[in-house]
């Protein structure tokens, strides 16, 4: 799919959003190991933060590809955070955690623009490879084709042209939980090797 943007219109990629996920805030926790949870006091806050990052750097008409795991909990929690989020165009890549919306049950996957579980984009000539997991090779890996993913929670850093645009290697890498921009990510792949 080639990505003709309007004119002031941006691009944005996350992932991992986990609303309401209580063992990943490390308020609510249940893991034994806590270092792999996010810090903050409760899940209301953790919720609010994530969607706050979000509206204040996405306007309505960008563009954002969610690469998987939006929520858990009841189907109600999908619509309420779907409705939470300002911008018009998001395109769900399916994770495994995303059982309600797969199954579409009252029609869940009209919330977002499209629904896949594997995605490929063109901007301005540069072929992206959308999809939750992240593969080992992808089409055209040899010839400067970027692989964006989720799923790993920063853990996970392949080898080629591959981020994890979820929002815990975002933390990791600038210290909030934001979405990337296209832009961040261009320079970001830009020091990665093609092999």
């Amino acid at each position: 799919m080639k990505i003709e943007l309007k004119k002031q219109q941006n691009i944005y990629f996350t992932a991992d959003s986990h609303y309401s996920h209580l063992n990943i805030c490390k308020g609510t926790s249940n893991w034994p190991d806590l270092n792999n949870t996010r810090d903050f006091d409760n899940i209301e806050n953790m919720n609010q933060t994530i969607i706050n990052n979000i509206n204040n750097k996405i306007k309505e008409d960008d563009i954002l590809y969610h690469l998987g795991d939006w929520s858990f909990g009841p189907l109600s929690n999908i619509q309420y955070f779907r409705s939470k989020i300002n911008c018009k165009n998001i395109h769900l890549i399916l994770g495994n955690h995303d059982k309600q919306i797969r199954k579409n049950k009252d029609n869940i996957q009209s919330l977002f623009l499209s629904i896949q579980d594997y995605m490929e984009i063109n901007i301005n000539n540069q072929k992206i490879i959308l999809m939750h997991y992240p593969i080992a090779s992808w089409i055209l890996k040899n010839h400067g084709s970027i692989m964006l993913h989720g799923h790993c929670h920063s853990k996970y850093q392949g080898g080629g042209k591959i981020l994890d645009v979820g929002i815990d290697n975002y933390y990791k890498l600038f210290s909030s939980y934001d979405p990337f921009f296209y832009e961040e990510i261009l320079k970001i792949i830009d020091k990665k090797l093609v092999y």
